[in-house]
């Protein structure tokens, strides 16, 4: 606008010299006298010098204001190709608000054209829906009034359609007047999702409630919670603190700790008791799921009613003929009842259909006799006897037998009948467990074992070579760990196919089974890489003989399909008790060991060398050069990002350990990390990477950037005397750092060592309000119920998964299990190692939101992640 004015100044001086010039002309003819011509010449000269000065800077002016026009026009261009509307309104004491900038988005969005909303700024509201007209013409008029920032929701009518638009203004004074710049952005589909999800909410049968986990406040319910409780409204169900409205036998902080507990835990299931707003007592099934809602813990709660079901099996144990009629024909629960000395009296369908028999053929014979098997079956007889004395026997698990001598697992549970007159009666419900424990037994196989060969995979051989050390150590025995690689296999693979591959490792996983003993064991890491643990075998020519048996085995021609193919292997190997470390450092020795075989000329065998005195020097010294490092701030954390894939938003960052060494550069932390396993200086160094987190928090914030940041914690650190204390002294020292945007990341074999410790301290660490995420998922030593009882927040999905899952279909399998388990346990999930588009849409289409990996960035100084963001940001955009 200051453009457009100065052009119209400087275009009323030109047309005003001609009229000037006109009217000196006009004079000059009256006058007659010389002296007046000669005054008059010298005016025409002066006329003409300061016409000329004056053209010239006519000029420079048009050239000023035709360079500014062109700028506007650039950004008027840019504005306009802008996805959301954009104006800005200045209220005229004269004609009241007008738009003196509106661009075409805003324009199209409320359908108005440029010269109604030019002419009328109300005219941008003549398409409002007229349930909304008035509450906007208010809204606007009270900010315009109060100089206050607008922000109004509501329903257009463009072209016969609805469309929801979200307009923000925010008053900002020039000069002494107010403006209102703003946006306009079509929300309409998320309006719509939210108006969905509300009709789901409201219509559910289930009664749901949002819970403050900390109070117990109830946020929000659906009309099936408050109406289901005798109240007419949602207020009154607030006003009357439903969570303290307990059944007899419960109280209020006993409410507050089970919703407390869902919080920490993520999640909890049980049947509670309540009473409704008249008093009587009502029966729910609830699930109560932890959710994180804008920064507060929350607790979803969903709640059937289940106050008839247990009405029903009260009823059922008052009246006999009720409990069999009902119980008659209901599948999958398997009901017998019998007399004291085990004479069948009641068969039903489902115990026909489980255990085989008809009710004729049932009926009148011993049940003990007719479905225990004969090793359980004086077990049996003395529980029933204690359960006719009166005492409770307890439910479970165990297998029975059918008529054709099979067994059937089954969840069964006992109770017994009293009569006023005659025997009381006994009756056995049970549930058959097959398909629940084939679904464990898959479970537990993919989980444990490979699928390519069926050969127990790392996670199985942690878990047994652990069992070995320990029977190792008690009958003072030993045991030879060899890992074995493969020496000609990829040729094979690169040439012939996976799938010929695949067939060869198959052969090979066969053969090492039948070359080993029955006690030793063999496991496969992945790809050509083989582990055996050879039991009570020595350093001597026992195990020298062993160890060429099995490079012989593995070495003979190999027939498939016609063709035969050859490999042979290299062995490294290492000796316990002589090398007595853990389960992975072992592995690491036998690793080295194999190398060196390699080196040897291949289809060889080398010892781990474990020549203490030397390696305890070279460990000294490498200590002594981190200690120095540490002191002299040579380690520095380099950040790589975690994006979503959805959005390409940032989630945070990855602080990733690198040592500036003053000597050797850049070092990678495989180069010093492993020094200091389990050493004194390990703490320390643990203490420091998290407050250079800290650090670099604090220095983002005051930048601007509200980022998390997650950090790698070794397992001895974590479980280090005092480590909570020390953590919590870290924080208060950078108060205006939020904990919760502090990351632990912990390796798997990290948190299950010593798990019930573990757990302990992950709590309090989830106390403080860090968040918690277990790295390298798939390639510890944990089980499923470790992943249950662990406090985590999220799973990293283990690069070596990642990187070959788009041509090797186990690590793709590996991949959608772990994200199935995550989700499952409620769990984010984030992928490492993604380094092209390809793994990135992968990934995407399994479900997986979050990854990291070159695909996006390469870890980075710190000071390049403001430019990277910068950059990202655009190419996002």
């Amino acid at each position: 606008m200051p453009a457009t004015r100065g052009l119209v100044i400087l275009t009323g001086l030109t047309t005003a010299a001609p009229a000037w010039s006109a009217e000196s002309a006009s004079v000059a003819s009256v006058v007659q006298t010389p002296l007046i011509v000669a005054v008059l010449g010298l005016l025409a000269m002066v006329s003409s010098s300061m016409a000329l000065l004056l053209w010239r800077s006519l000029g420079r002016a048009r050239w000023q204001a035709s360079r500014i026009q062109r700028r506007l026009a650039q950004y008027e261009n840019m504005a306009g190709n802008l996805p959301i509307g954009l104006h800005e309104v200045v209220d005229d004491e004269d004609v009241g608000p007008k738009f003196i900038y509106v661009n075409d988005r805003a324009l199209e969005l409320m359908g108005v054209s440029r010269l109604e909303a030019e002419e009328d700024l109300y005219a941008a509201f003549s398409n409002v829906h007229p349930d909304d007209h008035e509450q906007v013409l208010q809204n606007h008029e009270s900010a315009r009034k109060q100089n206050t920032p607008l922000t109004i929701e509501a329903r257009f009518i463009v072209e016969g359609r609805q469309r929801w638009l979200r307009i923000e203004s925010w008053p900002r004074e020039v000069n002494g007047q107010f403006t209102w710049p703003g946006c306009t952005t079509d929300v309409t589909d998320r309006r719509e999702a939210e108006l969905q999800f509300r009709v789901l909410f409201e219509q559910s049968p289930l009664a749901i409630m949002l819970h403050d986990a900390d109070t117990g406040e109830v946020l929000d319910a659906n009309r099936q919670a408050w109406s289901g409780w005798g109240y007419d409204s949602i207020e009154s169900f607030q006003a009357a603190k439903p969570h303290a409205l307990m059944g007899p036998e419960y109280g209020e902080e006993q409410a507050l700790e089970g919703l407390r507990l869902a919080a920490r835990g993520g999640s909890d299931r049980f049947e509670w008791s309540s009473r409704h707003a008249d008093g009587h007592v009502l029966w729910h099934h609830v699930t109560l799921t932890a959710i994180l809602l804008s920064g507060r813990t929350c607790v979803l709660g969903v709640c059937l009613d289940i106050t008839e079901r247990r009405a029903a099996e009260h009823r059922l144990r008052e009246s006999e003929a009720w409990f069999r009629r009902i119980l008659q024909d209901v599948d999958g629960v398997s009901v017998q009842g019998y007399d004291a000395d085990g004479q069948v009296r009641y068969w039903n369908r489902a115990s026909e259909e489980l255990y085989g028999y008809s009710a004729e053929e049932a009926i009148g014979e011993n049940l003990v006799e007719l479905i225990v098997p004969p090793e359980m079956r004086e077990e049996v007889r003395q529980n029933l006897q204690r359960m006719l004395e009166g005492e409770d026997i307890e439910n479970g698990e165990l297998e029975l037998m059918r008529k054709d001598g099979s067994r059937v697992p089954v969840y069964s549970s006992h109770t017994v009948l009293r009569r006023a007159e005659g025997e009381p009666e006994l009756f056995c419900v049970d549930i058959d467990l097959s398909e629940r424990k084939a679904h464990e037994d898959a479970l537990d196989r993919m989980a444990n074992y490979d699928a390519l060969t069926g050969l127990p995979n790392r996670r199985l051989m942690g878990v047994l070579l652990e069992q070995m050390m320990v029977r190792a150590r008690r009958a003072q025995s030993s045991f030879a760990l060899c890992y074995l690689d493969l020496d000609d296999f990829k040729p094979i693979n690169d040439a012939m196919g996976h799938e010929v591959g695949d067939s060869v490792l198959v052969e090979v996983g066969k053969r090492l089974h039948r070359l080993v003993r029955g006690s030793d064991l063999v496991a496969r890491l992945g790809g050509d890489e083989f582990v055996l643990a050879m039991d009570s075998i020595g350093d001597g020519p026992e195990l020298e003989k062993r160890l060429r048996f099995i490079l012989d085995g593995i070495s003979r021609p190999i027939e498939l399909d016609g063709r035969h193919f050859q490999v042979s292997g290299s062995i490294g190997v290492t000796l316990f008790p002589q090398d007595d470390t853990d389960p992975d450092t072992l592995l690491r020795h036998a690793d080295q060991a194999m190398y060196r075989a390699k080196a040897m000329g291949r289809n060889q065998f080398s010892l781990f060398d474990t020549e203490i005195e030397a390696r305890v020097s070279e460990q000294r010294e490498r200590l002594r050069k981190i200690e120095a490092g540490l002191e002299q701030g040579q380690f520095r954390l380099h950040f790589q990002p975690k994006v979503r894939l959805a959005s390409g938003r940032v989630e945070g960052f990855e602080g990733l350990v690198r040592w500036h060494h003053p000597e050797s550069g850049v070092l990678a932390p495989a180069r010093f990390l492993p020094a200091l396993d389990r050493t004194g200086l390990e703490s320390r160094f643990g203490d420091y990477i998290i407050e250079q987190a800290l650090q670099q928090l604090q220095h983002w914030l005051q930048g601007g950037l509200d980022l998390s940041l997650s950090v790698n914690i070794s397992g001895p650190h974590l479980l280090s005397e005092g480590f909570v204390d020390r953590l919590q002294d870290l924080l208060s020292r950078y108060p205006d750092v939020l904990p919760e945007r502090l990351e632990f990341e912990i390796v798997e074999s990290a948190a299950v060592t010593h798990l019930e410790r573990a757990v302990a301290v992950l709590l309090a660490v989830g106390d403080l309000g860090l968040q918690i995420s277990l790295d390298d998922f798939g390639t510890g030593y944990s089980s499923l119920s470790h992943l249950r009882s662990l406090p985590v927040d999220e799973v990293k999905i283990d690069q070596s998964f990642v990187r070959d899952m788009l041509t090797d279909l186990n690590d793709y399998n590996i991949v959608r299990s772990v994200i199935g388990l995550a989700e499952a346990f409620g769990l984010r999930v984030v992928a490492e190692g993604v380094e092209t588009p390809e793994h990135a849409d992968a990934l995407r289409k399994l479900g997986c939101e979050i990854v990291q990996g070159y695909a996006f960035a390469r870890p980075m100084p710190e000071e390049e992640v403001s430019g990277w963001l910068s950059k990202h940001h655009e190419e996002s955009s």
